[in-house]
């Protein structure tokens, strides 16, 4: 079940004309949003680095706990609704505004939410969280540096949930070639249509259920500097045109209309889905 709305008491202290923009932010905003995302996402070919482990997680039903940085939420939710498998997240988002409008949005991608942060809510959110994975055995998805920052820092958040479930701990990142970085505290990433998308996810990491306090903070820091240099791979491919030469990679073509998805090996070979997960049953 979706965590009720915060602060929706709030609205009757308000001027008419900021209850108007109010509403029509967070119900036709979510609608337009959708649509955008959906467009990049349809008309954009996706690279997708070393994608095989996270392939098999998808779509073998493997549940796990999933990070990526508040700059990146765009198209997260696009990497669900097209790669995803039968899998469906429950993701923590902030209890404010912003987090009510990305929770409306991201039910579009039929992903849950739960409302909570660092500073407000976290630890009811994250049992939430918990006890909803228990039930279904579904993915764990929070922005570790959200919602204020600091930037591209890993908080306490996947660490402490990673210890309490015994899931792995997974990063996932992407970048695009054509962007554009807004000036806000993450330098959030805006994604065009018609576009290369280049994404990946980092090697898993495992907490101990009888994880000390400084056994979580090394596992905290080596999730940040997995997470860290993914971005920047995805950001030298895209940007810079890296060389893959020697790193596993595949593209992916959605069809605009249809969404059905395209595969080809960096061979220029094409190939289904099943014959990449038939390696790993």
């Amino acid at each position: 079940m979706t965590s009720p709305e915060p602060g929706k008491n709030k609205s009757n202290k308000q001027s008419l004309k900021t209850r108007i923009q109010l509403w029509l932010l967070l119900n036709v905003g979510p609608v337009i949003g959708y649509l955008l995302i959906q467009l990049a996402g349809r008309t954009s070919k996706w690279l997708v680095i070393d994608g095989e482990k996270i392939y098999v997680q998808f779509h073998r039903q493997r549940p796990f706990i999933l990070v990526f940085w508040h700059s990146r939420i765009l198209m997260a939710p696009a990497i669900f609704k097209i790669e995803g498998g039968k899998m469906s997240p429950i993701v923590m988002i902030s209890s404010s505004v912003d987090g009510v409008f990305i929770s409306r949005l991201v039910r579009f991608f039929k992903i849950d939410t739960a409302f909570g942060s660092s500073t407000r809510g976290g630890r009811g959110a994250l049992q939430e969280m918990i006890e909803k994975h228990k039930e279904e055995k579904i993915i764990l998805a929070i922005t570790p540096d959200g919602p204020l920052g600091p930037r591209e820092i890993v908080k306490p958040g996947p660490i402490v949930m990673g210890k309490e479930t015994g899931l792995p701990v997974i990063g996932l990142t992407y970048h695009a070639k054509k962007t554009r970085r807004l000036k806000s505290w993450d330098r959030f990433v805006v994604v065009w249509p018609f576009n290369t998308i280049v994404w990946t996810t980092t090697d898993p990491v495992l907490v101990p259920s009888d994880a000390t306090p400084e056994q979580m903070e090394d596992c905290r820091k080596d999730l940040e500097d997995k997470l860290r240099a993914a971005t920047a791979l995805c950001e030298e491919v895209a940007e810079g045109g890296k060389s893959l030469e020697g790193i596993p990679h595949f593209t992916m073509q959605p069809g605009w209309f249809s969404g059905k998805r395209r595969y080809t090996r960096a061979d220029g070979a094409r190939f289904e889905i099943e014959e990449l997960l038939s390696k790993h049953p």
